[in-house]
């Protein structure tokens, strides 16, 4: 269930109108993200925006280097504070891409080329020549400020926005659901 857009903002002391990017790269256990997460922190501390990462619940602490616009959030599921955000920079893998789609989070994605069987680029070009998803192959200082500069337009983001909503696909829980109570009122 999401949750309303102040819970998180609150519980970490963001300004409700803080435009606030959320952070997560993996845990970084396939490849070493710290490069990537501290070009990615900086050009949003730059930006204006506020950074709120997720840290994985299997990676090791991050620690910050005293940035006031920066919250760390370690939690499970994080999807739930997905309102909070208005923008997110990802990692490709499986869930995390889903998810944004699912929950219509226009993002910044970073897909990882170290996982082997999981085509994380391929899947990250997909959304992106739809339209909603901004895929970084070489995190670079002038490719990560370009690219939260165009998320820092709430015109971009509205847009990305709507097209997520037509890629999205029902998850199928409440089909499941009146199915089995279908079965058990005819068993009854």
């Amino acid at each position: 269930e999401m949750l309303d857009k102040m819970v998180l903002r609150n519980r970490l002391g963001i300004p409700g109108d803080a435009i606030v990017a959320y952070v997560q790269l993996g845990a970084g256990r396939i490849n070493d993200i710290q490069s990537d997460i501290s070009i990615t922190l900086d050009a949003i501390h730059k930006s204006g925006a506020w950074a709120v990462i997720g840290e994985s619940m299997l990676g090791q602490r991050i620690f910050l280097d005293g940035k006031n616009n920066i919250r760390i959030l370690r939690d499970f599921p994080n999807s739930k504070y997905f309102n909070s955000f208005d923008f997110a920079i990802i990692a490709g893998g499986y869930n995390s891409y889903h998810e944004a789609i699912s929950f219509s989070l226009p993002s910044i994605c970073i897909p990882n080329d170290q996982t082997g069987m999981d085509d994380q680029i391929e899947r990250a070009r997909f959304a992106e020549e739809k339209g909603c998803m901004i895929v970084i192959e070489d995190v670079s200082k002038a490719n990560m400020k370009r690219s939260i500069a165009q998320l820092m337009d709430e015109n971009i983001r509205t847009k990305m926005k709507e097209i997520s909503l037509q890629l999205r696909k029902p998850n199928g829980a409440l089909e499941v659901a009146e199915k089995l109570c279908k079965i058990m009122n005819e068993d009854s």
